[in-house]
């Protein structure tokens, strides 16, 4: 990674996991939910554990966030040829980069805010990831 230090990733991922351990203390196991609920649900204030989470990338640079936006397609596993390979992981990172490069802090943060259920996963596979390829 060029701008975002694997520490502040790390400070990151860790952050979304908690957010996302709180969300699932509140609302536990996997079940259709009915309409009442759904609309608690969607009225319902974030958590001091997501405000910390979207602050902490609110606070990153353009160039930080960019890099934390490959490191999450990586951690999905987009195009990432063998995640085994070194190489393999910088180039789909470059690329990634690449991709998004020409994206808005606000167009950037919209997407990877739009990942909310999973995003400590690809966030916490993609920084071992990317820390394996850049070492």
């Amino acid at each position: 990674m060029k701008h975002l230090s694997t520490t502040k990733a790390a400070d990151i991922v860790r952050l979304a996991a908690v957010s996302h351990d709180e969300y699932r203390q509140r609302h536990p196991g996997n079940r259709i939910i009915g309409g009442v609920e759904l609309k608690a649900l969607i009225l319902e204030p974030d958590s001091q554990e997501e405000i910390a989470f979207v602050e902490a990338m609110r606070a990153l640079s353009d160039d930080e966030l960019l890099d934390l936006v490959a490191l999450m397609c990586v951690g999905r596993g987009e195009h990432v040829e063998d995640p085994d390979d070194p190489e393999s992981i910088r180039e789909a990172f470059e690329g990634h980069v690449h991709s998004f490069s020409k994206d808005s802090h606000k167009e950037l943060l919209d997407y990877i805010s739009g990942k909310g259920a999973v995003i400590h996963r690809y966030l916490a596979r993609g920084l071992d990831r990317v820390r394996h390829a850049f070492q």
